[in-house]
């Protein structure tokens, strides 16, 4: 087990989510060996559309919702102070994202909840690497 808890920033944005979605959350900075924190949890149909904008979602928001839209969805990222905090790219941390994602993902089946990562499936800008999805 790891000595690493949520901060508020990331309490604050886990607010809203589904609760075994949560439950997982919780169970997964335990279990790491890699801190992360939580960099987006649920979004308004605004926030969800300002994304479709920039070209960073297929989903407007809209007509086609995230499932960010409904708490079903989160983002995270590993942080790693020695690398300078927050590790967005995926080139020179595989190590740190496996190893987050992998808790996320076991802590997931351990708790029954069906959990997709945005790594197993491309968009048209590229991977969704942070994106963790439930699936019911």
């Amino acid at each position: 087990m790891s000595n690493f808890k949520f901060g508020k920033t990331s309490l604050k944005r886990m607010e809203g989510l589904d609760e075994k979605l949560i439950e997982t959350l919780n169970l997964a900075i335990k279990e790491t060996k890699v801190d992360f924190s939580i960099a987006e949890g649920l979004r308004t149909a605004e926030r969800q559309n300002e994304l479709f904008k920039k070209g960073l979602s297929e989903l407007d928001g809209y007509k086609k919702k995230s499932a960010h839209q409904s708490g079903l969805a989160v983002d995270i990222v590993p942080y790693v102070p020695e690398k300078g905090g927050a590790l967005w790219e995926l080139k020179g941390n595989e190590a740190e994202w496996l190893e987050v994602g992998r808790a996320i993902l076991r802590s997931a089946r351990l708790l029954g909840v069906n959990l997709e990562w945005g790594l197993t499936y491309n968009i048209g800008n590229g991977y969704d690497l942070p994106h963790f999805e439930k699936k019911d």
